[in-house]
């Protein structure tokens, strides 16, 4: 950003130059009388404006890689949430079946444990 703030400043210093020029030539051209002085600012300017047109069209040709590249990387990281969501969601699934099971477990070691008190106290 300011890199293309600081081409743009260039630009309009250049203007602002070829604006000096003309108004200072044509002021002593008017003194002479030669006519068409202010042609050759004019050009100048047109070249200027060319020039920033094609630095900024190539600024755009940037820009639009970039943000092609972003997209891209965003399109990849909602595909990779989505994959994450989905093996957390699996995750818990299994967590609970888990539970399940190690409450079935204490239960029937609870159970077993009283059998074996039961068997040893008789």
């Amino acid at each position: 950003r300011r890199d293309r703030v600081s081409r743009t400043t260039e630009y309009l210093e250049k203007a602002q130059e070829v604006a000096n020029g003309l108004m200072e030539s044509d002021g002593a051209d008017a003194a002479n009388g030669a006519p068409g002085a202010t042609w050759m600012g004019v050009e100048a300017i047109a070249a200027a404006y060319l020039q920033y047109s094609v630095e900024r069209e190539k600024e755009r040709q940037v820009l639009r890689r970039t943000l092609a590249d972003y997209e891209r990387k965003t399109e990849e990281d909602k595909k990779t949430v989505d994959a994450l969501e989905a093996e957390l969601s699996s995750l818990r699934k299994a967590k609970g079946s888990l539970n399940k099971e190690r409450e079935s477990l204490e239960e029937d070691t609870a159970r077993l444990k009283n059998l074996a008190q039961a068997l040893l106290g008789t």
